[in-house]
């Protein structure tokens, strides 16, 4: 396969490398905005009782139960002044404008003191999105953001807003990492081949994978939704990959220039040799990272996809068009070098130096240097032991953010309880006689677990749903909140309840992972193995 591979771009290297040419083209063309068509949220396993909760609510009520969009307008004249008004009246027309949003509440509407900060020059405006997706809900706050840009007055807060605002970073952020990690890789790809030219081409293949890897995933787009988190995994893992296959690649190349190859020839043993373990190195890799995909949780399956994307794009760039740029630059891939640098291209193998008796020291005490780096590795991975998982909310933003400042004044401002926020969806009539005196004992008896510290009165939501929300002390994430997701659920009832929020949604995304983990261990061992068989 691989001479065959090799009398290919041997005997057509330009047609190559044009092919490589239009390919990268058309990957920055199509697939340069990937990131406006990926998918915020995806965090929840859509099976799991937190989700069917979230459903059940939305069904019942026609709205998303995020609490929607949150505006803080700063009224500096008081309630009573006709500028506060007007202001107020501005953001609650921008809102009502929208074609996803549901119903908006205003202090000047339900007189609600809870909308109204403590000293009277702030109030919140609030929107309810109908029942809408994660993206749906981004996109309509990304276009009320923009319809209320440049208002120092107001800032958007809520759920889409917090992953709207984590979705600009995440993107800039990308785009500043690229524009460090390209000069970097340069400089690293100068220092290792020790000549301009062949230092050009690792950093040209990143481009390329990563191009292709958005191009691709752009694609897939198109069928299923993929999460906004797997732009970092291609670009990260597309980056790494395409250098480590590069340097393999490039330096067998000139080396067998070195022992007096020609070009052609150069090729052959280049792609027999380091083209071989570049084909099973990314196979692994992708049946590896592609174990994520048996998770049924969006945010994983996205990485898993891109991983296989990324490890298979890295190959097939790797083993065409960088082949056949070798072969067109032929012993020219060791222009552009110190004349120093050049003899020392041209040597023989070492003999001498640091690698080399570095080498001899680890083959003459192997068992104390296996022992040593074990030792030292696992040290290394000591802090994991005292690792915190958690999921995505406020906390994640950056104190200047919008969504995050709005979250911290309605704690410090308007009252909010501090805490974690969860809610209860009860399956129950709201005419028989039993079931509403059913329904507020059981949120009585919830008011009496451990850590919680408010359950509002039940709330009949339509469709023999009710709702009942429960305030927790911790934070959505701590273990004592977490808790008592596990003791508000083993509450003994006598109808069908579901309990739903940042914390259970964290519970059952763990439960997931647990119940699925095993699978991803076998195929990633199992694929590893057969895998390394067929190279060795």
């Amino acid at each position: 396969m691989f001479d065959g591979l090799a009398g290919l771009i041997n005997r057509v290297p330009w047609g190559v490398v044009i092919a490589g040419v239009l390919f990268a083209s058309l990957a920055g063309i199509f697939g340069g905005g990937v990131a406006k068509s990926l998918q915020s949220g995806g965090f929840q396993d859509l099976g799991s009782q937190s989700s069917q909760g979230v459903d059940r609510l939305e069904t019942a009520t026609g709205q998303r139960s995020d609490g929607g969009v949150v505006a803080l307008v700063r009224i500096g004249g008081g309630v009573a002044d006709p500028a506060s008004q007007a202001e107020v009246e501005k953001v609650q027309a921008a809102m009502t404008g929208n074609p996803q949003m549901a119903s908006v509440a205003t202090y000047y509407q339900a007189h609600a003191p809870q909308l109204l900060s403590s000293d009277g020059r702030s109030t919140l405006v609030i929107g309810y999105w109908k029942k809408i997706s994660d993206q749906q809900a981004v996109v309509a706050e990304t276009q009320l953001t923009d319809k209320l840009r440049g208002d120092p007055n107001v800032k958007l807060g809520g759920y889409a807003a917090i992953n709207q605002q984590l979705n600009l970073i995440i993107t800039g952020d990308l785009g500043r990492a690229e524009l460090m990690a390209f000069p970097i890789l340069f400089l690293l790809s100068l220092w290792v081949f020790r000549g301009l030219i062949a230092a050009l081409l690792p950093p040209l293949v990143g481009g390329i994978v990563v191009l292709g890897a958005f191009l691709f995933l752009q694609g897939v787009t198109g069928i299923h939704p993929v999460s906004i988190f797997a732009l970092n995994l291609a670009t990260g893992m597309g980056l790494g990959l395409a250098i480590d296959y590069s340097l393999f690649m490039v330096s067998r190349f000139r080396e067998e220039l070195a022992r007096g190859l020609d070009s052609a020839a150069a090729i052959r043993v280049t792609l027999r040799t380091a083209g071989r373990t570049v084909l099973f190195s990314s196979l692994t890799i992708a049946a590896a990272v592609g174990s994520l995909t048996v998770f049924p949780i969006n945010f994983l399956w996205s990485m898993g996809l891109a991983g296989i994307i990324v490890a298979l794009t890295a190959c097939a760039v790797s083993l065409t068009i960088l082949p056949a740029v070798l072969r067109l630059l032929g012993p020219r891939v060791n222009a552009l070098s110190p004349r120093r640098w050049r003899r020392a291209l041209n040597a023989p193998p070492a003999s001498s130096g640091f690698w080399y008796r570095f080498s001899w020291l680890v083959m003459r005490r192997p068992l104390a240097i296996a022992v040593g780096s074990a030792v030292l590795l696992i040290a290394l991975g000591l802090p994991l032991l005292g690792i915190r998982f958690n999921s995505v909310d406020q906390t994640d933003l950056p104190a200047g953010t919008a969504a995050r400042q709005v979250s911290d004044a309605m704690t410090s401002d308007f009252g909010a309880p501090s805490g974690s926020s969860m809610f209860v969806v009860v399956e129950a009539p709201p005419l028989s006689s039993s079931e509403p005196e059913a329904v507020q004992a059981f949120a009585s008896r919830l008011s009496s677990v451990a850590h919680v510290t408010g359950v509002f009165p039940p709330q009949y939501v339509g469709g023999d749903t009710w709702w009942i929300q429960v305030q927790a002390s911790g934070g959505n994430f701590d273990s004592s909140t977490l808790q008592v997701v596990r003791d508000v659920r083993s509450e003994q009832a006598p109808f069908t309840y579901l309990v739903s929020g940042a914390a259970p949604q964290f519970v059952d995304l763990q439960a997931s992972l647990a119940s699925h983990m095993a699978l991803a261990i076998a195929i990633v061992v199992a694929a590893t193995l057969v895998l390394l068989f067929l190279l060795t």
